[in-house]
C-alpha cells in the first residue's frame, strides 16, 4: 500500500512539475508574440563600429541612452574626431506643446514631440549621410486637477518618445543606404 501511495505522489509531483514547466513556456512566449523585443538591436555597418559622437546635449536623458544603445551595439566611442572613423552627430529638440485646451473644467491634450536630425560627417566635415529628420510625437490628456510639470504620466510618455526617437535613427543608421554611403566613403578616404 506504501508503494502505491508513493507512485501517486511521484506521478502527481511529476504531473505538477510538467504543467509548471508548461506554463512557463507559454508565459515566456507572450511578449514576444505582441511583438514586444526584448533587445530591439539593429545591425550596424561594419564601418560605424568606432565613432565619434556629437549629441545636442550630453546631461540630456535622451544623450544617454543614445550613449547606452550605442555601446550596447559594440559601438567604440572616441573621445575626438579621428580621421579614419566617420562623426555621428545628432541634434535633437523636445517640444510640449498645449493642444486643445476645451474649459478650464476640463481634460487639456498636450502634445509631446521630439524631433532630431542625423547626420554622419568625417573629420572634414564633409557629409557622409544626411543630414536627415525623424520624428516622434504623443498626445497627452491631463485632468484639470493634474500639473503638467509633476505628473508622472508626462515622464513615461517622454521616456516611451525618446525610445521610439532613437529607434528610428538606429533604423536610419542600420540601413543599407548608410552601409553603401560609408563603404564608398572609406575607399575614397
Amino acid at each position: 500500500m506504501a508503494k502505491i501511495f508513493n507512485f501517486i505522489r511521484e506521478v502527481s509531483d511529476t504531473t505538477k512539475s510538467m504543467r509548471n514547466l508548461t506554463l512557463l513556456c507559454i508565459l515566456s512566449f507572450l511578449p514576444l508574440g505582441c511583438g514586444f523585443n526584448p533587445t530591439n538591436l539593429h545591425e550596424l555597418p561594419r564601418n560605424f563600429k568606432r565613432i565619434y559622437y556629437e549629441g545636442t546635449n550630453i546631461h540630456d536623458s535622451l544623450h544617454g541612452a543614445m550613449v547606452k544603445r550605442l555601446k550596447l551595439q559594440g559601438v567604440v566611442l572616441l573621445p575626438q574626431p579621428e580621421k579614419n572613423a566617420p562623426s555621428l552627430k545628432l541634434t535633437y529638440s523636445y517640444f510640449p506643446n498645449l493642444g486643445e485646451h476645451i474649459t478650464s473644467t476640463q481634460a487639456r491634450i498636450y502634445i509631446l514631440s521630439y524631433a532630431a536630425t542625423v547626420a554622419i560627417i568625417d573629420i572634414n566635415d564633409k557629409i557622409i549621410l544626411g543630414p536627415e529628420t525623424v520624428n516622434v510625437s504623443r498626445n497627452v490628456t491631463l485632468q484639470p486637477n493634474e500639473v503638467f510639470e509633476v505628473t508622472s504620466q508626462i515622464s513615461v510618455v517622454k521616456g516611451e518618445l525618446q525610445r521610439e526617437l532613437i529607434d528610428k535613427i538606429f533604423n536610419i543608421l542600420a540601413s543599407q543606404k548608410t552601409e553603401l554611403l560609408l563603404r564608398h566613403w572609406y575607399h575614397e578616404s
